[in-house]
């Protein structure tokens, strides 16, 4: 967790401090879970984003995770500062008490609410579709944003691409070819991979694209169509994946 509440019931926010001034607050104050309440450890690591976990496993810190990767943490606060950077109204880690859900950032634009999901280790159909559901039963619209694959697929251009099952469940359909949206908080860079075309199995061609955080928008941009030039890439490409796949096969 990044957020808890101190001892005077204010949201605590441990990586806004120095290491020398968590060392104190740690001495001298009692943090407290925003969901449960029970009293939870102030963690200042050489490694780590200094942040907060409950001193026992109870229901909670099973429910909500706990341990989170350097690489979690790290995105969410490059995330959290960005979107307050440029206006936006934004909660880190809300618990929504109706939903018994905690999305990483929750983000209220007009009358629209956004549940901003960063997710960078593997997380089952079965409750990736349970907590989108949740959230869209109360309005609240679900952007999941998995940590761009460390691949050679991940470079500009129009290529050949493998994407898991698991990003495909990540999917945004709202132009007339889906595409995916990541995150690559080691360079904090948003990763576009547009205009997917299915070949076979987990292969699709498609045109990936590299933005800067500092030149994303809020709502995500979306992707354009291919140009005519652009669209001769894809039709080599799509020959040369099917004659390879058909060789395969076949021969």
């Amino acid at each position: 967790m990044l957020i808890a509440y101190n001892n005077q019931q204010q949201l605590f926010l441990p990586y806004q401090y120095t290491r020398k001034a968590l060392q104190q607050y740690r001495r001298h104050m009692k943090f407290y879970c925003p969901q449960c309440l029970e009293q939870v450890q102030l963690k200042i690591g050489n490694y780590n984003i200094p942040h907060f976990a409950h001193f026992t496993k109870n229901q909670c810190s099973q429910l909500f995770a706990e341990g989170e990767s350097k690489l979690h943490l790290q995105g969410k606060v490059q995330l959290y500062e960005w979107l307050q950077k440029h206006g936006h109204q934004v909660e880190l880690e809300p618990y929504l008490k109706e939903l018994s859900q905690r999305p990483d950032l929750l983000v209220t634009r007009d009358k629209e609410q956004f549940a901003v999901e960063f997710q960078c280790s593997t997380i089952s159909h079965e409750k990736w579709h349970q907590r989108t559901m949740g959230y869209e039963r109360n309005d609240i619209q679900a952007i999941w944003l998995f940590q761009t694959p460390q691949s050679k697929d991940a470079v500009n251009g129009i290529r050949k691409i493998r994407i898991s099952p698991l990003l495909q469940k990540a999917f945004i359909t709202t132009t007339d070819l889906p595409y995916l949206l990541t995150y690559n908080a080691v360079t904090a860079q948003f990763i576009y991979w547009t205009n997917l075309l299915h070949v076979h199995g987990h292969t699709f061609i498609g045109k990936v694209q590299k933005i800067p955080i500092d030149q994303q928008h809020f709502p995500f941009y979306r992707p354009q169509r291919i140009t005519q030039e652009e669209f001769q890439r894809y039709w080599q490409l799509y020959k040369q994946t099917c004659r390879q796949f058909a060789f395969n096969r076949l021969l």
